[in-house]
């Protein structure tokens, strides 16, 4: 059998034949940038796997929102106690300074002895 009769080597020369007589067509320059885009997005062949495959979310408005209030309620808790608990810097050191099984006592809590927390 000749190389030229072998199947293989027709549908090889089909093949170069089909390729060349194919026109070019032309997809415009946003196609080449969105599949350029696209491309970039893709991890390359051999490097680690990391996010890609891990859904996200974008967490930084309810993150902002609950800082921004948690800021405040901070803010009216702190003003609070500085107007209505004359003495707390006092009664803070001597909880931080003293002993520190006093701070699990209930006495400095004002819970013993007769005391009032407010």
């Amino acid at each position: 059998m000749s190389k030229k009769g072998r199947p293989l080597d027709r549908i090889e020369e089909a093949l170069v034949r089909a390729h060349r007589e194919t026109p070019e067509v032309d997809l415009g320059e946003d196609w080449r940038r969105r599949l350029m885009a696209e491309l970039k997005r893709q991890p390359r062949p051999g490097a680690p796997e990391k996010a890609a495959s891990i859904p996200t979310m974008d967490w930084g408005g309810p993150i902002l929102k609950f800082a921004g209030a948690a800021a405040l309620a901070a803010v009216m808790v702190a003003l609070y106690a500085w107007l209505a608990v004359p003495d707390l810097e006092g009664d803070f050191a001597r909880m931080a300074l003293g002993d520190p099984m006093d701070l699990l006592s209930l006495r400095l809590l004002g819970a013993v002895g007769g005391g009032v927390l407010l």
